[in-house]
């Protein structure tokens, strides 16, 4: 763009911010402003000197998902995303079309905007648009590229520019205006030879880490569709998929983690659910999506998409430790768990979902999901760490012990309590817990049904972990999967088939009159029910009658 002319159409650029930075964007990045600190030292260092590393640039960045605003006067929906000042890398590129508008070159749907149109200073500027094609740009706010490198909008009469503001809810600093006259806050932008060569730069860096995340996917798509990975799934109930998240994914979220924790964030060890870029990106831009497509059918999009929010789950030293602590003779610095605490620890296991006051889940459902994903944000090498503990086969054990105690599935789903654990669980468990140790970038993949608890942390480190739930696009929000753990999962029952290879004819007898009974429901569905039944066709119409209501 150039000042008070229009620009040509279709010319692509980024918004890159040149050095020296403004005073609030360092304070803000630095911590000097609100106490806190973010991100790494190199950042820091790059912040602080005025010089020509394109790899350190920082940029006008799409934060977050796109929201839908409602319905407006026209009958149309506004769509809009977050803008923030973040790494060069990561830039939104946009399309300057006549007049000067700058579209989304990702969602042209999209352009850049103000709340409500407003002009004043401290307004929020993001991307705004209607969720329509052909997209209405005749609508968008016109922009100029002034002399001194700000941008400004055309129609100017409180004087603003492109500025920065620090958002106390994010770790990077949100986009608004403020008086061009602002120092302090406003925002210069790069043009020419610079700009030319910044984005010539990122391409190529994209370009890498394209390739990187190919070379990562195709590595754990060999490892899922292996056989032995399939069978220790499904024995199990669970399994490790390592080195599935990339160090740069990890460091974001561990950034934005610690940035809560400076802040004065609670303890963050089971109730924080954020949707924030940094924390859902640990799956959406890892090979995990892959993972999923391959054992539960769909494609990468699909999980990606169901990727909303991401549970943040740390666990502090002391952590379910004895109130009186111990140390072991040996050496002072450790704590020593005895087996009999870990046992009143251990059998107080849970599935997720039970509705009750303690996790905000509402009475009257079971809210069941086909996969849980565990993200090691740090390595966890010994026991008694924080970690994830599973009982390996308790999905098969539970499905089952349901199957022959429906009432306590109905006691589960009204009054939230009702499991199995405490005394009950040796006998109904045959194996014992297996505490899920890794290191940071690993993934545990756990079915909805496999019983677990969290161990506790005698290290002196704080897990780090986030965890996230989803489920196939054939659940339908019912509790089948509760009785056929395995209902929904596809592509690992394809990989490594079971029980439904073939049938007696005393079975096929069976399903024919229970599918003949049960129209509504998938074959499949009526087939697992009979099998968690043992064919015992009664029992298992029963379980299908309430399943239908």
């Amino acid at each position: 763009m150039s000042s008070g002319k229009s620009t040509n159409a279709h010319r692509m650029l980024s918004l890159l911010l040149v050095p020296p930075y403004p005073a609030a964007l360092v304070s803000v990045l630095l911590g000097s402003g609100g106490g806190r600190m973010v991100g790494d030292p190199s950042l820091h260092l790059h912040l602080l000197e005025s010089d020509q590393n394109y790899y350190s640039r920082f940029a006008i960045v799409a934060d977050g998902p796109t929201h839908t605003h409602g319905e407006l006067d026209n009958g149309l929906r506004g769509v809009y995303r977050t803008l923030r000042i973040g790494r060069a890398l990561d830039a939104c590129a946009f399309l300057v079309v006549e007049k000067g508008t700058l579209v989304c070159k990702d969602d042209t749907r999209m352009w850049l905007e103000s709340d409500h149109g407003r002009k004043e200073p401290d307004t929020t500027v993001l991307l705004w648009g209607v969720g329509c094609v052909p997209e209405k740009h005749e609508w968008a706010k016109k922009y100029v590229f002034e002399k001194d490198g700000t941008i400004a909008p055309a129609q100017n009469p409180h004087g603003v520019c492109l500025g920065v503001q620090e958002d106390e809810h994010a770790t990077l600093p949100k986009v608004v205006f403020v008086k061009r006259t602002d120092m302090r806050r406003r925002l210069v932008f790069a043009r020419g030879p610079v700009l030319e060569q910044h984005m010539a730069i990122v391409e190529e860096m994209k370009r890498a880490r394209l390739a990187e995340r190919a070379a990562l996917k195709e590595r754990i798509c060999s490892t899922v569709i292996a056989r032995t990975f399939c069978e220790t799934l499904k024995r199990d109930g669970f399994v490790a998929l390592e080195n599935a998240v990339p160090t740069r994914l990890i460091r974001q979220a561990k950034r934005e983690i610690n940035r809560r924790l400076g802040a004065g964030a609670a303890n963050l060890n089971a109730k924080t659910f954020t949707a924030n870029s940094s924390i859902t990106a640990l799956l959406k831009e890892s090979a995990v999506p892959t993972a999923l497509s391959k054992l539960l059918g769909g494609d990468d999009e699909y999980w990606r998409s169901q990727i909303t929010s991401g549970q943040i789950a740390l666990r502090f030293p002391g952590d379910a430790c004895p109130n009186a602590t111990n140390y072991d003779d040996d050496d002072d610095d450790d704590v020593r768990i005895s087996a009999s605490h870990f046992d009143g620890v251990r059998r107080y296991w849970h599935i997720d979902g039970i509705p009750g006051e303690s996790n905000g889940l509402s009475y009257g459902k079971i809210h069941n999901f086909d996969c849980l994903c565990g993200v090691l944000l740090s390595d966890v090498q010994e026991p008694m760490s924080g970690e994830l503990c599973v009982y390996p086969g308790s999905h098969v054990e539970l499905a089952e012990y349901f199957s022959n105690n429906t009432h306590v599935l109905e006691t589960l789903r009204v009054e939230g309590k009702g499991l199995p654990s405490g005394p009950e669980t040796d006998a109904l468990f045959k194996r014992r817990a297996v505490h899920c140790l890794g290191k940071q970038g690993d993934v545990f993949l756990v079915n909805y049904m496999t019983a677990h608890f969290v161990a506790p942390n005698a290290s002196p480190d704080i897990r780090y972990a986030v965890y996230f739930r989803v489920s196939s696009s054939q659940h339908d929000g019912g509790n089948i999967s509760i009785l056929a753990p395995w209902i929904h999962w596809d592509g690992l029952n394809r990989m490594c088939p079971d029980r439904h290879g073939g049938s007696s004819h005393h079975e096929s007898d069976a399903i024919e009159s229970l599918s003949a009974m049960f129209p509504d429901v998938e074959r499949a569905v009526v087939m697992d029910v009979l099998a968690a039944c043992h064919g015992n066709s009664d029992s298992a119409a029963e379980h299908l009658l309430q399943l239908s209501r």
